[in-house]
């Protein structure tokens, strides 16, 4: 006896997928299929090995605990980032709030003359850029 072949609708309800999806796969090659009539068909070989191809295998039993990049484990504390407090000194905390206010501060003027034209082609006579 043959194998009854599968349409589309057919085979994504009994692999649990959306007919996009289904056709999606098959046109990344990921699923066998036949033509009949110029519609694919999939047999029951062809979703048995869609499926066996995307079986995943239960992990080995880890014997040391899962490490981390940032921390090292995965429930230790995150280390703090930047400086510790007391680390700076007095002079540098001036210096370096001194520079803070002068980058944050607006400037006076958009450009050195005052004017609102900042490139450097002469101003016309109208005043306009």
């Amino acid at each position: 006896m043959t194998p009854r072949p599968l349409r589309e609708r057919e085979a994504a309800v009994a692999l649990g997928v959306s007919i996009h999806t289904l056709r999606r796969e098959r046109q990344r090659g990921r699923i066998g299929f036949v033509l009949i009539a110029s519609r694919p068909c999939y047999l029951d070989r062809h979703l048995q090995a869609y499926l066996d191809a995307r079986d995943v295998k239960p992990c080995d039993v880890v014997t040391a605990p899962a490490r981390l990049a940032t921390s090292g484990y995965l429930n230790a504390p995150t280390p703090p980032s930047g400086a510790a407090l007391g680390s700076t000194a007095p002079a540098d905390r001036r210096a370096a709030h001194r520079l803070a206010l002068t980058i944050l501060q607006p400037p006076a003027s958009p450009s050195p003359d005052g004017s609102r034209c900042t490139g450097t082609a002469p101003r016309s006579s109208r005043g306009t850029c």
